[in-house]
Formats: structure tokens, sequence, C-alpha cells
């Protein structure tokens, strides 16, 4: 049976369905991020670069990340499963509420799924005291989510340091999504990650830019062995040239 749990799936019926699950910009595409993609379904005839030459130079300039410690994927969800599918975790920490692709991908990968709560403005102290306790090899993987789907709330800073710390005590990677992020005023965790090699930051096109069709998340790591690893479990072209033509003029933006 296939089954599918994230929103609404709105071309189910014969009548199109508002869909307010649907977490995006309300302002929609950028007009020149839409222009790109046309442009480049009328004019490509060939498969799309496998390594996101250009796409990738641009979101090196954006965030200030070298190209080799950059992967792109066909969103965010592609690359959580990638990093899953790479590391393969015997245990893995998830925010709950939270996106459930976190514990799909790593269940779908033989990991035990352990939940930390997240409530009120701050996601820390409950994380925290987990890590706090946990010993070497105890996590393969910790996810976090700033700021929080589906509640909103948000690590600080400091919080997020700690975090990496323990991280880095006891073998975990720290995954950082800030899908989310670029609607706060928050610091992003790509401020420390050269500090922390545990921390490998999530993002996409998706919400900021109001892309989803297009399909289009990217990856930061410190460790550009693991970034390598990460790329290695894509499928050919897992990026279409519309979406990396989109995303390319929106780092511009």
């Amino acid at each position: 049976m296939r089954y599918y749990e994230h929103g609404g799936d709105i071309y189910a019926g014969e009548r199109k369905l508002l869909d307010f699950s649907v977490n995006i910009n309300p302002l929609g595409m950028p007009q020149q991020a839409a222009l790109a993609a046309n442009r480049s379904v009328q004019q490509d005839i060939t498969y799309p670069d496998p390594f996101c030459r250009r796409l990738t130079e641009a979101l090196s300039k954006r965030y200030g990340v070298p190209a080799e410690n950059t992967v792109c994927g066909n969103g965010a969800s592609d690359l959580i499963l990638r990093l899953c599918a790479a590391v393969r975790p015997e245990r893995v920490l998830v925010p709950a509420p939270g996106f459930s692709e976190y514990g799909r991908s790593s269940a779908l990968f033989g990991a035990e799924v352990l939940e930390y709560s997240v409530s009120g403005l701050c996601s820390a102290p409950p994380l925290l005291d987990i890590l706090c306790g946990a010993g070497e090899g105890d996590f393969g993987i910790v996810f976090v989510c700033r700021p929080n789907n589906p509640d909103g709330s948000i690590m600080g800073m400091e919080d997020l340091i700690k975090a990496a710390q323990e991280c880095e005590r006891t073998g975990a990677l720290l995954a950082v999504d800030e899908c989310f992020l670029e609607f706060t005023r928050a610091t992003s965790a790509l401020a420390v990650m050269s500090r922390y090699r545990s921390i490998v930051v999530l993002n996409a096109f998706t919400k900021t830019y109001a892309m989803a069709g297009l399909r289009l998340g990217f990856m930061f790591s410190a460790d550009t062995a693991l970034a390598d690893e990460v790329y290695r479990f894509a499928s050919p072209w897992s990026v279409s040239a519309p979406a990396q033509a989109a995303g390319t003029v929106c780092c511009g933006l």
C-alpha cells in the first residue's frame, strides 16, 4: 500500500483543493526565478549538470561555504534520506512534534528512532539533558529544526553550540534543518559550523522562494568526506535543470 503523509493530497479528487498545510512564502516564487526555470525548459535538450556547478558556486558566494562542502538535492527531504543512507545510524534523536522525514528516513536504514520533546519557545533543554547523559556512540544523528516545524520553537545559538559540543564528544552528527530560518532573525548554524565538524546544515528553496514543485534543497558540512558520501547516494541527475536555473537566480536576489 502506498501512503502519503505530508499535508493534503490535492491531486486525488476531481476538484482542486486549497491545502492549508502548505507553509511556504505567500508572495510566491520570484518572477526572475520563474523566468529562469522557463528558459531552461525551452532551451535544455541535454541532461542537467550532475554537479550543479553554477548553483553550487552561487550558494558558495551567498552563504560563504566552499563548494566542496556543499551538496544539492531534490529538496531537503532527499538530502535527509541520503544523509541517513551515508551514515547508517543505529540510533537517532528527532524532535517531537517534528518533521516526519527525520524518523522515516532513519528507520528505512534500520535505525532506532527516539524522540525528544519540543514545546514552548525553546527546544533546547530536553535535548541537552539527553545529550549530556549520552555516552560515546549512543546516537548516530541528532536532528534539530530551527525553527521547528510545526510549533515554531527555535533553539538559540548558545544551546546549539552546547548540543554541537556534546555531539562532538559522543561522535554524533548534529543535523540542523534551517528550511524556515530565513523567516526569522535568528543566526544560522553556519556561523559556527567550521568550529564543529559534527554540524550538518540542511536548507531548501521550498519555503523562502515558494519553489515546492521544482524540488531543490542543499546541505552544508564542514566534513568534506561526508559531503562526498552524501553526494554518492544521489540518483543520477537528481536536480533538474529548471531547478538549478531558478536556484542560481534566487541566490543573487
